[in-house]
């Protein structure tokens, strides 16, 4: 069985959220035969959500870096909406340069910082979201430039699970970015835009 909502009811609470989205999207399907659930998620975001300078304001931390692994993946709730079950992952990214700290915490080369988004399997329910091409692990040990907010500013992810602070991409896959081997070049990840590391950087620093 399938069906599709638009979970626009709670666009009032997520104002709060440093996602900043109008709603989304959700088709369900179960497969009896293997008693597996499936979700479909697609956000739809504000317009603005695609400007570096949303992106830097929002942020409450700009880094570079690479992803070490991935933990497993685990089912949680939201604080918000209808407060559904959902499935999360926790994506580990060693920091190479801070390029923006606006908090209290302490973040320097060679720390590892927790990074949540939407999306995996955990017991009988899968995720499927349009943030899955982001947070990739890379054979070629690639680079990740990453706007991230603190995790409690983010109502639609699950808080939670971890010993550490916990973060977020600002904007879903929008604020995801894989650099060139030189890291000369960024590319927002699933939407595959392109522009110069320095330019961007240049940019954050200058607000």
């Amino acid at each position: 069985m399938k069906k599709s909502i638009l979970c626009a009811a709670i666009i009032s609470v997520l104002a709060l959220s440093v996602i900043t989205f109008k709603g989304y999207d959700v088709a369900k399907s179960a497969n009896p035969q293997t008693n597996q659930n499936v979700i479909h998620r697609n956000t739809v975001y504000d317009a603005d959500v695609t400007k570096p300078e949303f992106l830097n304001n929002q942020s409450d931390v700009v880094v570079i870096g690479k992803i070490v692994n991935k933990n497993a993946s685990a089912k949680g709730k939201l604080s918000v909406g209808l407060q559904e079950d959902v499935v999360y992952t926790d994506t580990n990214v060693k920091v190479e340069t801070v390029v923006i700290n606006k908090t209290s915490n302490q973040i320097k080369h060679g720390d590892t910082l927790t990074v949540r988004n939407l999306g995996g399997t955990a017991d009988n329910l899968t995720m499927i979201t349009d943030t899955d091409g982001v947070l990739k692990q890379d054979k070629n040990d690639k680079k990740v430039l990453l706007f991230l907010a603190d995790l409690s500013r983010d109502l639609s992810l699950p808080q939670g699970g971890t010993q550490t602070t916990t973060y977020s991409i600002v904007g879903g896959f929008h604020g995801s970015f894989s650099l060139s081997g030189d890291g000369g070049e960024a590319t927002r990840d699933v939407s595959g835009e392109k522009i110069k590391t320095d330019d961007l950087v240049k940019l954050l620093k200058n607000k």
